[in-house]
């Protein structure tokens, strides 16, 4: 008796899709490994924070998945996060002074500003 079973290997039926998932996927794994060796724990958590907006947009642009309102809520909060962490110090207290004005902070801010 012969047989006239055929082998598939591993790879057949992969779509033009699957091959995107997988490289970027295998990207991402080379990505990470990147921001956990050379970035301390606040880089590490805002890229990956930013890895979910980019895959939730680019999922909805390729795939049309629908981005509700918390998920718009929660990037706006993120946002800024990222702006008051790395906006320099010295910006973020000239914009103190011109909202709140120089009634509303203390005198020690005050004494290292005339110095």
């Amino acid at each position: 008796m012969t047989s006239s079973r055929v082998t598939l290997g591993f790879f057949q039926g992969f779509t033009m899709s699957t091959w995107v998932v997988i490289f970027v996927s295998a990207f991402m794994g080379q990505t990470v490994s990147f921001v956990l060796k050379y970035c301390d724990n606040i880089t590490n958590r805002f890229a990956t924070a930013a890895s979910l907006v980019v895959t939730a947009v680019g999922s909805s642009y390729i795939f049309g998945t629908t981005i509700s309102l918390p998920f718009c809520v929660g990037v706006a909060i993120l946002a800024n996060a990222f702006a008051l962490y790395y906006i320099p110090g010295e910006v973020l207290v000239k914009k103190d002074y011109e909202v709140l004005g120089y009634q509303h902070l203390s005198s020690e801010t005050l004494k290292d500003e005339n110095a």
